[in-house]
């Protein structure tokens, strides 16, 4: 599938570049990927797992970005680039650890949410589901109060635990 036809007027475009002009958090969606429920044999399960790849795949990004810094800060630094390629290893572990934190918020549309259906109850997760309209602007009301300040103090936390780790 190609990938602009992910792209979201509002969340890809437009809130972006609000954000960008006026010097606020940066905060942007796409649509997401369809996922048929019906193909799998234990559906709330196994959605709850797709949902899980991609914090996942984030943390593991992460710790790898934290083990190439570890190779990089036991390196003799004898180019310039190499300070470029550290910075961009931190900048690595921090974006990916923030990415799965807010992916975990269980606010629908996001993975948190997907992964919360699977343990809550079946009528609750369609309570749920059905203002799901209302999320994106319970997030941008994060955004703009300061709210995401709280949610992040773990993400910073668990940053600077893979800097030491990294010998950073």
């Amino acid at each position: 599938m190609h990938p602009l036809a992910h792209a979201d007027m509002v969340g890809t475009l437009l809130l972006p570049i609000l954000c960008i002009y006026n010097g606020w958090p940066f905060l942007g969606w796409a649509k997401p990927v369809p996922v048929d429920a019906r193909n799998f044999p234990h559906a709330r399960r196994d959605m709850a797992l797709v949902a899980a790849a991609g914090p996942v795949s984030n943390l593991l990004l992460a710790l790898f970005g934290t083990f190439v810094l570890a190779l990089l800060v036991r390196m003799p630094l004898q180019a310039r680039w190499m300070e470029t390629v550290q910075l961009m290893a931190v900048i690595s572990i921090q974006i990916n650890l923030m990415l799965a934190v807010f992916n975990l918020l269980p606010i629908p549309p996001l993975d948190g949410f997907n992964i919360a259906q699977a343990v809550l109850p079946t009528q609750v997760a369609a309570r749920i589901r059905a203002v799901a309209h209302y999320a994106n602007f319970v997030l941008i009301l994060l955004l703009f109060t300061g709210g995401f300040r709280i949610i992040y103090a773990p993400v910073e936390i668990c940053f600077q635990f893979l800097l030491r780790l990294a010998g950073n």
